[in-house]
């Protein structure tokens, strides 16, 4: 969980193209969380979208080239298994791990939506908890 990937999305409002994602569930279908360049004012200016935006700092990742923000008011689906879209992970999808700080800002963003199905909020956030409590758990040890 946390774990960003550069995919193809055939159908992404109207465009098809590879965006950044963060993988935050991995029962299928598997739902990832776009990762945006930029943010629109009216999302920033929306007082029920913008704590649904984590920004991340792109001297954080090296995959990134600006700041980004990871967009928490919807999930996009990939109607495939982990194992399925392995092929794309192993061609080099994979791009990193969101930092822990960052996971924690990431689940406050999906506790604080209004905009998410709550089933596949509820699902998301089982999985990064889980995600988180194995890392501050590893951490510690």
């Amino acid at each position: 969980m946390g774990d960003v990937h550069h995919l193809y999305f055939e159908v992404l409002r109207g465009k098809a193209k590879h965006k950044f994602c963060a993988l935050v569930c991995a029962e299928a279908p598997l739902r990832f969380a776009l990762i945006n360049t930029e943010n629109q004012a009216d999302v920033l200016d929306n007082p029920a979208l913008r704590p649904c935006q984590v920004q991340i700092k792109s001297d954080d990742y090296d995959f990134l080239s600006h700041d980004s923000w990871i967009d928490l008011h919807e999930f996009a689906a990939i109607p495939r298994t982990v194992d399925q879209i392995a092929a794309e992970i192993d061609a080099g999808a994979y791009r990193g791990t969101l930092s822990t700080e960052d996971l924690i800002k990431v689940i406050r963003g999906i506790e604080a939506s209004v905009t998410l199905v709550k089933k596949q909020a509820d699902r998301a956030l089982q999985e990064l908890r889980a995600e988180l409590s194995r890392r501050l758990q590893t951490k510690s040890e």
